[in-house]
This record gives C-alpha cells, sequence and structure tokens, in this order.
C-alpha cells in the first residue's frame, strides 16, 4: 500500500479544471445559488472570475444558513475558508499527511507555474485505493484478461509485466505497476470511458471506470494472450489432494 501512494501524485486522481463546478464573484449571485442546487456538492471552489484565481473553499454547511443574508456573489467571500495549494507531482502519501496537517478536505491542484490545473479531494485519495484494499481473510480475486473478438479484454487490476508477458510483447516503459496506473501515467490524469491510447504496438481504449479508478481496458489487434499458469494456491490445493 506505501509504494502504491508514493507512486501515485495529485495529478493522476484531480478531477481536471475543464470538469470543476466553482462558484465566482463575477457571476450574479442566483446563477452561483443555480450552480449549487443542480450539482448539490458539499464544498466548491471560489474563483474571482474563472478557476486560475481561486480565493477560497465555500463548504455547504456554511452556505446554507446565509443564504438569505446575501445580497451579491461578493458575500459568498464572507463563508469562504482559505484555500490549500499543492503540486501536481506531490505523491498521495504526502497528499493524506497534508490533508490531515491543514483539517482540510479540499485543495487545488497547480503546475510548475502555480496556475491551477485541477481539485482534489480527501474522496478522491481514498476512492482510488478502494480498488487495493480487500478483505485480509478473502483471497485476491485473480485478475482478467479475455480475448474476444474485438481484442484483449484486460482487468485495470493486471500487472503490465505479467501482461506484457503474455501478450507476447517486450516491457513497456513507466513506473505504473497495473495497466490502470499505466493508463492514467500515461495520459496525466483520471481518463474517462471511451478514451485511447497506445500499449506497446496496440491501441487501447478504456472500457470501464469506476470512480476514478480503470477498471477495465481493452486492447486492439495482435495475438491472443498465452494461456497463464493455475494460482499458486490453486497448484498448492492440488498437490495436497493428490
Amino acid at each position: 500500500m506505501d509504494s502504491y501512494l508514493r507512486r501515485l501524485a495529485a495529478k493522476h486522481i484531480m478531477v481536471p479544471r475543464d470538469r470543476i463546478d466553482y462558484l465566482a464573484l463575477d457571476r450574479p449571485l442566483e446563477e452561483n445559488l443555480t450552480i449549487v442546487r443542480r450539482t448539490r456538492h458539499s464544498r466548491y471552489p471560489l474563483c474571482e472570475k474563472g478557476f486560475d484565481e481561486v480565493l477560497g473553499f465555500v463548504h455547504i454547511k456554511d452556505l446554507l444558513p446565509r443564504i438569505g443574508t446575501l445580497s451579491t456573489s461578493d458575500d459568498l467571500s464572507l463563508v469562504a475558508q482559505a484555500p490549500v495549494f499543492v503540486p501536481e507531482t506531490q505523491p498521495l502519501d504526502s497528499l493524506l499527511k497534508k490533508f490531515q496537517r491543514e483539517r482540510t478536505r479540499m485543495a487545488v491542484v497547480v503546475d510548475e507555474h502555480g496556475v491551477p490545473t485541477g481539485l482534489l479531494t480527501l474522496d478522491d485519495i481514498l476512492e482510488s485505493l478502494l480498488g487495493d484494499l480487500r478483505d485480509e481473510t478473502s483471497p485476491a480475486p485473480e485478475p482478467a484478461v479475455v480475448a474476444t473478438d474485438r481484442g484483449v479484454e484486460v482487468d485495470g487490476m493486471v500487472l503490465v509485466a505479467e501482461l506484457c508477458s503474455r501478450l507476447g510483447i517486450p516491457p513497456v516503459t513507466g513506473s505504473a505497476e497495473t495497466i490502470g496506473g499505466y493508463v492514467c501515467e500515461l495520459l496525466g490524469r483520471i481518463p474517462r470511458a471511451g478514451e485511447r491510447f497506445r500499449f506497446a504496438d496496440r491501441e487501447g481504449e478504456v472500457l470501464e471506470m469506476r470512480g476514478r479508478r480503470v477498471a477495465r481496458v481493452l486492447l486492439h489487434g495482435g495475438q491472443h494472450p498465452r494461456a497463464q499458469p493455475a494460482p499458486v494456491s490453486d497448484r498448492r490445493r492440488s498437490i495436497r489432494q493428490s
């Protein structure tokens, strides 16, 4: 788990800026309140004009009791909390510590020039770990690599090294261990279902997302995967029964 937290950075799991709902001082108050009613988030960035100028965070629990007293969007500053900024390259393990130290659940992600590129919440970090957390009493399910008439469907938790071996292709470069992590690292962000990418000499497509985790991808063309040996637990069971 520790290596997983160090391998992923803020840029890999953040919500990109073009998908962020935010409040702005240069909008009419009613327009900002309409955004709140329509999207129903618990927190919103408060910006001067666009997302390049984040002034703070507005929590819905602080906003609702004051709605009747607000005259203009400038009054939103009265209920805003100071923003927290983190670099795109900050690993998740240190991000968790920063969130705890700052007692915050939201941070603005910035690039090397200090320009906001996305938004990150504590829930995003925890959700990105769900695919890596299992009941210690349950055996880990064997990730699937399945040949279909369209190509090879691959579970997002399949190891990159294992996939290359089964497809008979040279190892690919990158620090990610799983194919899901590889796609995030390659694109530099959380992908959407239907997005395309390259894996060695194959064209890939994201088939399914579960939260912010790549759940399943499709690799087009090429040869079918080689047969996989039985899991160690199955081989041990056969030995004991023989």
